[in-house]
């Protein structure tokens, strides 16, 4: 996940609802949902659409007012969960 010009978003089985500060996430054919509180929500709307994980992480440090290096990983690992749990897809294109 290193390369900056690959784009994320929400794969496209996928089924949420906003639930206030959480939303809940399951794929169509699933009986498990996830729930994603707080930041995880903030990223879980941004991947509605593509995006960089550099524009991920300048949205998400802006709304909690820190600084993106502090929240890098946790986001990078966000990112992973949510792949492996087939929640989001990687878009790759070059610019």
């Amino acid at each position: 996940m290193s390369c900056d010009w690959i784009r994320f978003h929400q794969a496209p089985a996928t089924l949420s609802r906003d639930m206030g500060d959480e939303i809940l996430v399951t794929r169509a054919w699933s009986d498990r949902v996830e729930g994603l509180p707080g930041p995880a929500s903030i990223v879980w709307r941004r991947l509605a659409s593509p995006v960089t994980l550099p524009e991920l992480l300048d949205d998400v440090s802006r709304a909690y007012e820190v600084d993106a290096s502090v929240i890098a990983d946790d986001v990078k690992n966000l990112l992973d969960e949510l792949m492996n749990k087939h929640l989001v897809e990687e878009l790759v294109s070059h610019q």
